[in-house]
């Protein structure tokens, strides 16, 4: 069959309004059909209508303050019925966890089996002691009650210790690293980027780890003792309401963190308190020339800190747990861990342009999509 001019503009112009048509057709076809919807995008502009939701039943209390460290409880006005879940802490007490090293014994993955009433929660940047070496929660991960050998994504706290057998479990664990280590875990950072940031809290704190382990670091004298007095003096002041906080520095915002449930929030509150403290230990002792470079945020900016995260970007991260994991880009940075019940767990926000003491704002690295198949002309068989 031979082709005419006509027709082959005929043709185009067929094609052309078949592509305009299709979606505008399919949006239709969704209204009327929902089993039909088609996936969502990987990236939407505006929180899960779960991370709204936990927003949108909040409110500010009355700050806090030791030593610098400001923080901002984030109290609750009317929440869903909370998703009961253990933390780390509660299940490594009761025995309900066990964690060893995978198989193979690699640096990025360890294999995790529980068995527990209820689901249990990791958080990112939580410290897990022992194995080969200890390593931290790359990201938030919801684990099943009841699993064999999961798979769990991991980095290495500990860069100089490789030593015990394939069978080298890990007994301890729950220490939040600090925000400037923490960060750099949650946004998809490198090996060698946590590396850095670990070395970098301790050339500012003056603490030394024969091992380069956060950990010892962390533990050491010259870090701990103001610390714990810092966290001393930032009880959490109604744990019945509280469900998140604000940390801030100097007027500087170095993070959030909100959970879904006032019991959570109570359960992670002072280790919170000390990550946080952590990081304004290692900034108290930088000079005055990194200071200035940064120009800091007005104290008490809490609220528009929070309201970043209604205008930032969310995209769907894979996650080997429960629920539906989310990062969190542009306005403010971090991850989102949302339930089974639809409900979000844990939200943690940074602010991109003002970095946690000791190292340099995380990028957040969403999934590159696909690249298109290329449409190729239509052509006459000979």
């Amino acid at each position: 069959m031979m082709w005419t001019r006509v027709g082959w503009r005929r043709f185009w112009v067929v094609v052309g309004l078949a592509l305009v048509a299709g979606p505008a057709a399919g949006a239709y076809l969704d209204e009327d059909e929902p089993g039909e919807r088609a996936a969502p995008p990987d990236r939407r502009d505006g929180p899960p209508l779960a991370v709204s939701r936990l927003l949108d039943a909040t409110v500010l209390g009355r700050p806090i303050s030791a030593r610098g460290l400001t923080i901002v409880p984030i109290l609750a006005r009317d929440l869903p019925r909370p998703e009961a879940v253990a933390t780390l802490g509660e299940a490594l007490k009761q025995g309900w966890i066990t964690i060893s090293e995978a198989p193979d014994a690699r640096v990025e993955e360890i294999r995790v089996s529980t068995d527990a009433p209820r689901p249990v929660l990791l958080l990112a940047g939580q410290v897990l002691v022992g194995g080969k070496q200890n390593r931290l929660v790359r990201e938030d991960v919801l684990l099943p009650a009841r699993v064999k050998d999961l798979a769990l994504p991991v980095l290495c706290g500990e860069r100089g210790r490789w030593a015990g057998g394939r069978e080298a479990r890990f007994e301890g664990g729950g220490r939040i690293a600090p925000q400037a280590v923490r960060g750099l875990s949650m946004s998809g950072g490198s090996q060698q980027e946590v590396w850095q940031g670990i070395a970098r809290f301790s050339a500012a704190t003056g603490a030394r780890s024969a091992t380069e382990d956060v950990q010892t670091l962390t533990d050491s004298p010259e870090v701990a003792r103001e610390v714990e007095d810092m966290a001393a003096s930032l009880r959490c002041p109604e744990p019945a309401r509280t469900v998140g906080l604000v940390a801030l520095h100097e007027g500087r915002i170095l993070g959030a963190d909100l959970f879904g449930d006032p019991t959570l929030c109570a359960a992670y509150w002072d280790e919170l308190v000390r990550s946080y403290a952590r990081d304004v230990v290692a900034w108290g002792r930088r000079d005055d020339s990194d200071r200035r470079r940064r120009p800091p945020l007005p104290e008490g900016d809490a609220a528009a800190f929070l309201a970043r995260a209604r205008r930032a970007r969310y995209f769907e991260r894979p996650t080997p747990g429960l629920g539906r994991l989310y990062g969190v880009m542009g306005a403010a940075q971090g991850l989102a861990l949302v339930g089974e019940r639809n409900a979000c767990l844990h939200l943690h926000l940074s602010a991109a342009e003002h970095a946690a003491p000791g190292s340099e704002p995380p990028i957040i690295r969403p999934p590159r999509p696909p690249m298109p198949e290329p449409i190729l002309p239509y052509r006459d068989s000979p």
